[in-house]
C-alpha cells in the first residue's frame, strides 16, 4: 500500500487562518521530534552552563529541527504531514518540488511563523507571504486528483 501524503491536486489558495494553524501543528510537531532527538549527553553536557544558555541551545536546536522536518516533508510528499490533515498543498512549481525550493519554503515559515501566532498575518499569507516569496510554493487547498 502506497502513502497517500503526496496524492493531492492543488486547488484553490489556501485561507491563511487555515495556513498558520498547519504551521503552528508542523511547529509543536518539530518540538515533539527535537524533544525527543535531543542528546541526553548533550543535556549533561550543558547542565553546568547557565540557565539562559542551556534554554538558548535548546531553542536553537528546535528551530533546526523545524526547518529539517519541513524541508525534508515537502521534498518527499509535497506537503507535511499536518497539511495532509487539514487538506493542504503546496501549488506553483511542478513536483517533485526538490531540496532548495523546500528548504526556502521551511525557512520562510521560521521567519514566519512565530509573528503570525501574534497577530502579524501578512507575513504567512499563503500566496504573499514570506513562505511564498521565499520559494515560489503557494499554500492550496489540496484536492483529490481526477482518475
Amino acid at each position: 500500500m502506497t502513502s497517500r501524503l503526496g496524492v493531492y491536486a492543488p486547488g484553490a489558495a489556501a485561507d491563511p487562518p487555515r495556513a498558520v494553524r498547519a504551521a503552528v501543528l508542523d511547529l509543536l510537531v518539530s518540538v515533539a521530534v527535537g524533544m525527543l532527538l535531543w542528546p541526553f549527553l548533550l543535556i549533561r553536557l550543558t547542565l553546568g552552563l547557565p540557565v539562559t544558555v542551556h534554554v538558548a541551545l535548546i531553542l536553537a536546536w528546535i528551530l533546526i529541527v523545524f526547518v529539517i522536518y519541513l524541508t525534508v516533508t515537502v521534498a518527499v510528499w509535497g506537503r507535511t504531514p499536518v497539511m495532509y490533515l487539514l487538506d493542504l498543498g503546496l501549488a506553483g512549481r511542478p513536483r517533485p518540488f526538490g531540496v532548495p525550493a523546500s528548504l526556502r519554503w521551511g525557512l520562510g515559515w521560521l521567519l514566519a511563523v512565530l509573528p503570525a501566532m501574534v497577530g502579524a498575518r501578512g507575513l504567512a499569507d499563503p500566496s504573499s507571504g514570506l513562505p511564498a516569496r521565499f520559494s515560489g510554493l503557494a499554500t492550496a487547498v489540496a484536492q483529490l486528483p481526477p482518475g
